[in-house]
């Protein structure tokens, strides 16, 4: 004899829909920044630093706490904007890069086609020498 628990049918249809879960869950992390992530990480370091030599010290469960708290604190205050920044940058950079060479593969297919037509090459070193006329 099976017992069936009633359920809310929002959470049925939920786990009847094989890509409903994924999608939820790829929409809520979607919203969070990597800068963010970032930031966290660093904040997590400095704690874990600082709680290693507390632990070392042997100081007692509310000083550590305390230091604990501060030293996150200060970290977030300190680290925060600069840490952002510097993922922003990198981030751009990196989309930069990616652009780029999706250019250059883009180009380097464009040639490689146009090279198994004599035509094409012809006007491509035509519209090359007007360039080198003109500069």
């Amino acid at each position: 004899m099976s017992v069936h628990l009633p359920t809310h049918f929002g959470f049925e249809r939920l786990a009847d829909d094989k890509y409903a879960l994924t999608t939820a869950f790829f929409r809520t992390l979607s919203k969070i920044r990597l800068q963010d992530l970032i930031v966290g990480l660093v904040v997590m370091a400095a704690v874990t630093m600082t709680e290693r030599v507390l632990d070392s010290a042997h100081t007692g469960f509310a000083l550590e706490w305390i230091v604990l708290s501060a030293v996150a604190l200060i970290t977030f205050a300190m680290l925060g904007k600069a840490v952002a920044r510097g993922t922003a940058k990198v981030r751009a950079g990196f989309v930069a890069y990616l652009g780029n060479s999706r250019e250059a593969r883009a180009e380097e297919h464009l040639l490689w086609l146009a090279k198994g037509d004599r035509r094409v090459m012809e006007d491509i070193r035509a519209a090359h020498d007007r360039q080198e006329w003109v500069s």
